[in-house]
């Protein structure tokens, strides 16, 4: 966590554990959640994590920048330093609400990143048997394009327990709606970041 909340306030290096095969994290922690909210109160440069990728690049071929749910100063770095963006979201009738929302909050990071856009609304904990799942997730396509609405992932156990158990859904349960779900989700992303 000091390292990441360096990184961030400091453009220094991330440090990256090695959790997996080819999978790295730089852990948050508390020392991260810390510098939210010291964030908070001053006004925080939106490019810092933008700053430290460029001053220490990281080979990988993908970088996966989590963030909460929230539109803070954070949020904001994160976004500032993305190519691609992927929104997830619950299949509702407010979710078109709420990333409609999102999209007018991201309009001022356009000029710190002109290539900022959302490439993927992703939901979430889908279940069929409601209907108004179903309307909401052609009310999103309706709004964004269905060619930027990500495979559905749907309202899986073995996602839950995968979690609790510090286990990737691959290793818990390679062969669950969840697992197929996420496949299919990466392989989706990777085609539409090929076509960039």
């Amino acid at each position: 966590g000091w390292e990441t909340a360096d990184a961030l306030s400091r453009s220094t290096a991330l440090e990256l554990i090695e959790v997996r095969d080819q999978l790295f994290l730089a852990p948050g922690g508390e020392r991260v959640a810390s510098l939210q909210m010291a964030w908070q109160s001053e006004a925080v440069p939106a490019w810092c994590l933008a700053g430290a990728l460029e001053a220490h690049p990281i080979d990988a071929d993908v970088i996966i920048i989590d963030t909460p749910p929230t539109l803070s100063s954070l949020s904001t770095a994160a976004i500032t330093a993305s190519d691609v963006l992927v929104i997830p979201t619950t299949a509702d009738p407010l979710a078109l609400k709420g990333i409609t929302a999102i999209t007018r909050a991201l309009s001022p990071l356009r000029r710190l990143n002109p290539e900022l856009e959302i490439n993927a609304i992703l939901p979430t904990k889908y279940d069929a048997r409601r209907a108004l799942e179903g309307e909401a997730l052609e009310a999103l396509a309706g709004a964004f394009g269905e060619d930027r609405i990500a495979p559905h992932v749907r309202v899986n156990v073995s996602l839950a327990e995968a979690a609790g158990l510090g286990k990737s859904i691959f290793e818990y349960a390679p062969t669950s709606n969840g697992a197929r779900d996420y496949q299919a989700l990466a392989d989706w992303l990777l085609e539409k970041m090929e076509q960039r």
